[in-house]
């Protein structure tokens, strides 16, 4: 489960940056 929250972590903050 931690890695997934952590892969989960990852991905928002990917998404953050293409948003950005």
């Amino acid at each position: 489960m931690e890695v997934k929250a952590l892969s989960f972590t990852v991905l928002l903050g990917y998404i953050e940056t293409v948003i950005e």
